[in-house]
């Protein structure tokens, strides 16, 4: 969308029969910048950069196609069900700390609370209270729909082997 409203000409390219039913077909739709990242950095910059960019992004997406993506500002919820777990949530959390991202450390009474439907050995929780979450079939559907009525092309069993570049650009 981006793109083609500044005038780029867009080309996707998929290596299956059909767009998008790789693994953004089969993802579970939850968007959160600190359920990737596993550290501070560059691509932790760009999650939380984007994750800004996610509300108005499904707006636009929603009126231009007049689909419904079931955008939900929910916050995510993490697990921890062993003692492993516990410990790598630990850490991760640590790091979180340091940089100053929001979240909620649960105890297992607290995290029934939010979801009383889960059952079996919990240790511990994490909220994400940045988090959402969108049906993400119907958003591949949506921006293969705006990509073509933008004009865009998309070529389906066409696999990337590598990309071309001139400087810092991709050319091909």
């Amino acid at each position: 969308d981006e793109l083609t409203r500044r005038g780029v000409q867009v080309e996707l390219l998929e290596k299956g029969p059909q767009a998008g039913r790789e693994a953004s077909w089969v993802a579970a739709g939850i968007l959160t910048p600190q359920g990737e990242a596993k550290g501070p950095g560059p691509f932790l910059d760009l999650l939380l950069a984007g994750y800004q960019l996610i509300p108005e992004a499904i707006r636009r997406l929603e009126a231009a196609t007049r689909m419904d993506l079931s955008y939900r500002a929910s916050g995510v919820l993490k697990l921890a069900l062993t003692e492993e777990d516990e410990g790598l949530l630990k850490e991760e959390l640590a790091w979180q700390d340091e940089v100053g991202l929001r979240f909620d450390l649960l105890s297992p009474e607290e995290v029934r609370r939010l979801e009383p439907a889960l059952d079996g050995s919990i240790r511990r929780g994490i909220w994400f209270p940045q988090g959402c979450q969108v049906d993400n079939t119907r958003m591949v559907e949506a921006y293969i729909r705006l990509v073509q009525s933008q004009g865009g092309v998309i070529r389906v069993n066409t696999e990337v082997k590598q990309l071309l570049l001139e400087g810092d650009r991709v050319t091909g």
